[in-house]
């Protein structure tokens, strides 16, 4: 039986406008800024304000949060923040412990929050493991998100990588791939840890945008994460939304693409003509 050809050691095309396999790259808004990233801040926040690391009551310690934030925001110039957190921004007040944590908000907030969150959770860290010295207490459930923590964000620190002439390359270097791979190894890791030492409490779900992630990782020798991030695209993907809703009535399904492309054309003329001529 003859051997199915490797398509990883033969990146060519046999037709198809040259399009290959390796061609196809996982979005990283969506499998991380809007993927893991959300469930992680979500996580640490969870924590932060139903635990007593910071004090005994859950308001006290989301004002605390929030506060400490609003502090990073301005000493950071975070280029994207959220207006506002409160406890409804990553869990259900009336039952906090029913489902898994999840931040909202839009991706660019949820990647700029998750070094803030990371410090906090590290400074309030630091803060126990003093009380704790004494009695022996390691704390490795608060370590360990703490490694996870910086983990991801080491890993977005390998994405974000610039040339000397500050531009994203679309191949990384080997040395920053490899910085790459090891911080996202090292974040899944800790991360199915928590998810198996939680004691019961339904926190670190596992979700499959994990499993993309370690795929994004590795897809990394052949083109940076950053060239798949579809940021540019949100936009286009929310008009075109509305443009197909605006389709949906007296139309059957498989009819509504043309009056979905005539209006989206239309605008799109119009558009250019109130350009060039304001």
């Amino acid at each position: 039986m003859e051997k199915a050809p490797n398509l990883l050691l033969r990146p060519r095309s046999h037709g198809g406008l040259g399009l290959v396999l390796l061609a196809f790259l996982k979005d990283l808004l969506h499998v991380g800024d809007l993927g893991v990233v959300k469930h992680t801040n979500g996580n640490i926040l969870w924590l932060l304000v139903f635990s007593d690391i910071i004090s005994t009551t859950r308001e006290t310690n989301m004002a605390t949060v929030w506060r400490e934030v609003q502090a990073a925001y301005n000493a950071r110039g975070s280029p994207s923040q959220f207006s506002y957190i409160t406890i409804s921004s990553f869990c259900d007040p009336k039952a906090p412990g029913a489902s898994p944590p999840a931040m909202g908000g839009k991706g660019a907030e949820n990647r700029h929050l998750l070094p803030i969150l990371a410090s906090i959770w590290e400074k309030y860290y630091e803060r126990i493991v003093l009380k704790a010295a004494r009695a022996g207490d390691e704390h490795v459930y608060e370590r360990i998100m703490l490694k996870a923590a910086r983990a991801l964000e080491g890993f977005y620190d390998a994405v974000d990588f610039k040339t000397r002439d500050g531009y994203h390359p679309m191949y990384l270097p080997p040395e920053v791939r490899a910085d790459l791979s090891k911080h996202c190894d090292v974040y899944l890791q800790c991360y199915a840890w928590l998810h198996h030492n939680s004691d019961g409490r339904d926190l670190w779900h596992l979700v499959s945008k994990r499993h993309s992630l370690w795929h994004l990782s590795a897809e990394a020798v052949w083109l940076s994460p950053k060239v798949g991030l579809a940021y540019a695209n949100e936009d286009f993907m929310q008009v075109t939304s509305r443009i197909g809703y605006s389709c949906r009535h007296g139309t059957r399904p498989a009819d509504r693409s043309k009056p979905l492309m005539t209006k989206y054309m239309t605008g799109s003329v119009l558009r250019m003509f109130h350009e060039a001529n304001p």
